[in-house]
């Protein structure tokens, strides 16, 4: 008892860390590629910074010096001669003047704010980055070689560290920094550009206004939409904003992403048709992704066949695959598939036989309508299970009718002769 005692927290524990290696793995290729950006994208922001900050402050030398020649210029104008001495009838410089000087104009200092702004937003997403990569260090540093000492630290380290301590949140943070000194960036080089030519300004709002609204798009849509993959931190904050509104009719509140992807199989009536979609065509688009040979005989037949598996899943499955696949060796397998379908039919309605063989006609149809070079091997499940269907028949004469049928167009189809001993084929009647 003991040593299965231990077996189970040395498992629990091996599983536990590879499950943290990989988060934190992850975690820390998502801070080092923001710490580049923020780095890269510094540089460039200071030196923009460099050459506008300076008119905040205009250099009083050569302010002074420019007035000093306009006064200078206005007395020679008005200078007047009389007699050897030449006298000005106006005042000397006046001091006051110096220290009236006026100030930067509000274009120039809504620039400097903007971009500031900026560059004060990257920097703190870079030194936050940095402070969190020494955080995630120390969590997955080692804790102990006893196996249940070493379960028992890591939750102390993540369910009351860094879940209740907020770091995935203060994580989601720095992707939004960095978009908000982006923002501020191009807000300031639009103010920029307007105050020196219109041309440039234009051409260059258009394309930072469709930058805008991919922003705008790719926030938005993901907070409405639960099938939407464009998921990121800031369409989760969107996504809590527009919980907080419509809270007062809707009762589901989701916390992350993942909360509202459980909930699509939690049985929320907003999510139902993308729910009946996943559920009927899961095989089928795992068919076309994976596009292994044996996947109809390894993954598709054992599934369709499981008896909790719905029978209408398994239907539109294999008439999907069917559909779609065009070349010999996929065609192998979807024989066996089709007639497995049929069995997991007759054992879960055996009191509706009719409803067995309903479910067998569409992807015998579909089987064979399709390009498939079908051959004897792949299609004698199939000519098996509508032999057994003729031979039970149902209530249904137009039902025993159209398996007939399908059957002769099945043996037509492969183009072998076909035989069934006991096999009473039903007679349309006229």
């Amino acid at each position: 008892m003991k040593q299965a005692a231990e077996a189970g927290w040395t498992t629990c524990a091996q599983q536990l860390r590879e499950h943290d290696d990989a988060m934190v793995r992850a975690w820390k290729e998502e801070i080092d590629t923001l710490l580049v950006f923020a780095g890269l994208f510094s540089a460039a922001l200071t030196a923009f910074n460099v050459e506008l900050y300076t008119a905040l402050t205009p250099d009083p030398g050569t302010d002074l010096t420019n007035q000093i020649l306009s006064q200078i210029s206005a007395q020679l104008a008005v200078l007047s001669f009389n007699g050897s001495n030449f006298h000005s009838v106006q005042p000397s410089f006046p001091q006051s003047e110096v220290s009236n000087r006026p100030g930067p104009s509000a274009g120039k200092v809504w620039i400097n704010a903007l971009w500031f702004s900026a560059l004060v937003s990257s920097l703190s997403a870079a030194a936050i980055a940095i402070i969190v990569r020494q955080w995630l260090n120390y969590f997955i540093s080692p804790t102990s070689s006893d196996p249940r000492r070493s379960v028992e630290v890591r939750c102390l380290r993540y369910n009351l560290g860094l879940l209740a301590w907020r770091v995935p949140e203060i994580l989601s943070i720095l992707p939004v920094l960095l978009l908000t000194s982006l923002v501020l960036f191009l807000a300031g080089l639009m103010v920029l550009l307007w105050s020196l030519n219109r041309v440039v300004a234009s051409i260059t709002t258009a394309l930072i206004s469709i930058l805008f609204l991919f922003f705008v798009v790719t926030t938005i849509a993901p907070a409405t939409y639960a099938d939407c993959p464009y998921k990121s931190p800031q369409a989760l904050m969107m996504l809590w904003v527009i919980q907080r509104i419509s809270c007062i009719w809707s009762t589901h509140v989701y916390d992350n992403w993942r909360a509202q992807e459980q909930a699509i199989w939690g049985g929320v009536y907003a999510f139902d048709l993308l729910r009946r979609f996943v559920t009927t065509h899961a095989l089928s688009h795992a068919h076309e992704t994976l596009s292994d040979s044996s996947f109809l005989t390894t993954i598709l037949r054992p599934c369709v066949a499981d008896p909790s598996y719905s029978i209408h899943h398994a239907r539109r499955n294999l008439q999907h695959i069917i559909k779609h696949s065009t070349t010999r060796h996929v065609g192998r397998g979807i024989g066996s598939a089709i007639a497995a379908t049929f069995a997991g039919v007759v054992s879960q309605s055996s009191a509706n036989y009719s409803a067995a063989i309903n479910a067998l006609l569409e992807p015998v149809k579909a089987y064979i309508n399709s390009q498939l070079v079908l051959d004897i091997v792949d299609a004698q499940p199939v000519f098996v299970a509508c032999a057994q269907a003729c031979k039970f028949g149902t209530s249904d004469p137009n039902t025993d009718w159209e398996v007939a049928d399908v059957l002769s167009s099945l043996v037509r189809r492969v183009r072998v002769p076909f035989a069934w001993e006991g096999t009473a084929l039903p007679h349309k009647s006229e």
